[in-house]
């Protein structure tokens, strides 16, 4: 919670604003007071996240099907806007904590019996979420507030209407969700969801709660790997109380049909919950720490109203994290019994539910899914002349913590201090992405930067660009540091050195000149180009190696008709299909190759590489360029990268540059 900024709206929807709950990259998050005086929480959404009609029909269709979920320990949405000039969606507002931030004050998990009443009431919320036809999708600590009551669920339907209308802006494909709490259909087949993937978020959620921990490791494990243990590997159980192990190892079963429903959690954890003493849902510090928190946010209500200074109520510094020896045991838990939890946990009068769950399966132009974190869906046809054009775009967080690097001197008065050059906040691997669309085009381009230290104490590495018509890998030389840089925090700048351009004869003004990183407090970093002043925010990532992509990897076929705009040729409609071959690699590898059917007898193929990767089902590639050639192939493929993703049967590839000529997919082969 924070004081409304000089930026933000004061009213939207006739719901008075009172302070920010959070922001992120789909919008803010406000409390307000409606007209009848009760508080609310309004998410605003990025106008150009719903700004097309496609877009606010599904928006439209997505928040309505969430309206209809009701029950005692789910956050209801009361109303929304899609049509606004800043759209916007009320739910009700939950005082309490999010489980993961609850955790974080207490210092260590929950014992065996708050887990088993955990579990009910998050039971209870995935039947009414489920009842409604809806697949939460995307439940995780940060989306269960823990009130003193019991659990309630939030953002169900929401998160996936505009991350759903965000895929659709930035044309990735991958899965909605936050990696460490996706089941494995989640990565593997994620248009085909089934209300048994939030059961199995629910087993690491609760895993979460008693240990620190995920079933697959810390939060800050490497994505790749997290993303390989859950679909693959075995759930790490041994530190949990023995009593709720059985439950939690069943809602991690790996196949779906196998977990048990909610009706099945909801009596297995009543029966347990029924054999207690009476007591609190909550050990004490739980509830005094809940309590302190809604005084806090009753006081910063009080005072914006009356309109008088209002400070930000505490927030605990250090994240709630395994002990050394990898996780918390149940011995180390608080052991107080708690009894019958508060009423409205338990089966419900009625446990059957025969609602069905919505498909919710996009269609060809919608996307299915990928991680902010990870997508790096792209490409600017000339990318410094859209950086020219975007100098000064920003994103959706605080003036204080998006102002990037300056070339203007202190500001006269302020005392000066000079900031020692540093590359330890440097090294890494970073990325982030932009999108535009200007109507009659639409521009997609990313970063990835990694960086490592050379000896003499600068950042030494690689910088790589893809654009809709040219992938550019430069090394980064001849850094040096500008103190005065970044308000003051000071940053690196570079003259790079082009290593290669796809394809090779790309205009040579296609990889841009001097460069610049700045090192921002909250952890994140800014790439620019001094010379235009445009840039991107960056963010940690993974850093791959020899890539495996098992749901995409091996052979598939294309109709020659499909290739037309790819190839510049029409392609018989009944001739042979073309040839798609998908391998592993490491960045910059030929990952993909084309080869005309061997009834043409062309003597040439084609190859696309690697540019980066959104997850193991989701790669982004350069334009396709010759590998093989001869007098008898005269043709080229357009210059256009492709982001390349598994949709139902099928292997989507969608043009950078989003023209529908060139979208093609392709089909297993025999």
């Amino acid at each position: 919670m924070r004081p409304l900024r000089d930026q933000d709206p004061r009213e939207v929807g006739g719901y008075r604003l009172l302070g920010t709950l959070g922001s992120g990259g789909m919008g803010a998050v406000y409390l307000a007071r409606s007209q009848r005086g009760r508080l609310v929480a309004v998410k605003l959404v990025r106008p150009d996240l719903a700004s097309n009609h496609l877009l606010q029909e599904r928006l439209e269709r997505e928040i309505r099907s969430a309206m209809r979920v009701e029950g005692e320990w789910v956050a209801a949405v009361r109303a929304h806007d899609v049509e606004a000039a800043m759209p916007w969606v009320v739910s009700e507002y939950v005082p309490g904590l999010p489980l993961d931030s609850l955790l974080t004050r207490l210092g260590r998990g929950l014992a065996e019996h708050h887990l088993f009443a955990l579990a009910n009431g998050l039971g209870q919320a995935l039947l009414a979420v489920h009842a409604a036809g809806l697949v939460h999708r995307d439940l995780k600590p940060s989306n269960v507030m823990i009130t003193v009551e019991g659990p309630r669920v939030i953002d169900f339907g929401i998160a996936y209407a505009v991350e759903s209308a965000e895929r659709r802006l930035t044309r990735t494909g991958a899965a909605v969700g936050t990696p460490a709490f996706m089941s494995p259909e989640q990565f593997e087949t994620p248009t085909a969801l089934t209300p048994a993937s939030d059961v199995f978020a629910l087993g690491s959620v609760l895993t979460y709660a008693a240990t620190g921990a995920t079933p697959f490791g810390p939060l800050d494990s490497d994505l790749y790997a997290l993303m390989l243990e859950i679909t693959r590997g075995t759930p790490r159980l041994d530190d949990l109380p023995a009593g709720i192990r059985p439950l939690i190892a069943s809602c991690l079963d790996r196949n779906p049909a196998d977990r048990p429903s909610p009706e099945t959690i909801l009596a297995t954890t009543f029966d347990y919950l029924k054999s207690q003493p009476p007591g609190p849902w909550l050990p004490p510090a739980a509830l005094q720490a809940i309590q302190d928190h809604d005084a806090a946010v009753r006081a910063f209500v009080a005072d914006a109203e009356a309109g008088a200074p209002v400070s930000t109520p505490p927030a605990p510094a250090t994240p709630y994290a395994p002990t050394a020896d990898g996780a918390r045991t149940a011995s180390a838990l608080p052991t107080a019994p708690i009894g019958l939890p508060p009423a409205g946990f338990g089966p419900p009068a009625s446990s059957a539910s025969s609602a069905e769950p919505s498909s919710l399966v996009a269609t060809r132009r919608v996307r299915v899914l990928v991680f902010a974190v990870l997508i790096l869906v792209i490409g600017v046809g000339a990318l410094v002349r859209g950086l020219i054009t975007m100098a000064g775009e920003g994103d959706d967080r605080g003036a204080e913590d998006s102002a990037g690097p300056s070339d203007t001197p202190p500001q006269e008065g302020r005392e000066e201090t000079t900031v020692e050059p540093n590359t330890e906040e440097y090294v890494g691997d970073w990325q982030g992405t932009a999108s535009w669309d200007y109507g009659d085009e639409y521009d997609n381009w990313a970063v990835r930067v990694h960086v490592e230290p050379d000896l003499e104490g600068g950042p030494a590495g690689t910088v790589r660009l893809l654009a809709t018509d040219v992938l550019c890998e430069m090394t980064i030389v001849e850094s040096s540091w500008d103190p005065d840089d970044n308000d003051g925090r000071g940053a690196w700048r570079f003259t790079p050195d082009v290593v290669r351009m796809v394809p090779e004869d790309a205009p040579e003004d296609s990889c841009p000149g001097e460069q610049g990183l700045a090192a921002a407090a909250d952890g994140t970093m800014y790439w620019w180009i001094p010379a235009s002043g445009g840039g991107v925010d960056l963010e940690s990532t993974w850093a791959p190696q020899n890539i495996d992509f098992p749901p995409i990897n091996g052979q598939w076929e294309v109709a020659q008709q499909d290739l037309a705009g790819l190839l510049g040729v029409p392609g018989e409609p009944d001739g042979d299909p073309y040839q798609v071959t998908v391998t592993g690699g490491g960045l910059g590898a030929a990952v993909v190759s084309l080869q005309p059917p061997a009834s043409q007898n062309s003597g040439c193929s084609w190859e696309a590489y690697l540019a980066t990767v959104g997850s193991i089902q989701n790669i982004l590639l350069s334009p396709f360029v010759e590998s093989r050639w001869s007098e008898n192939c005269d043709i080229r493929p357009a210059q256009v990268g492709y982001a390349t993703y598994p949709q139902d049967d099928t292997l989507v590839f969608e043009a950078l540059d989003v023209d529908p000529d060139l979208f093609f997919t392709a089909h297993r082969g025999a």
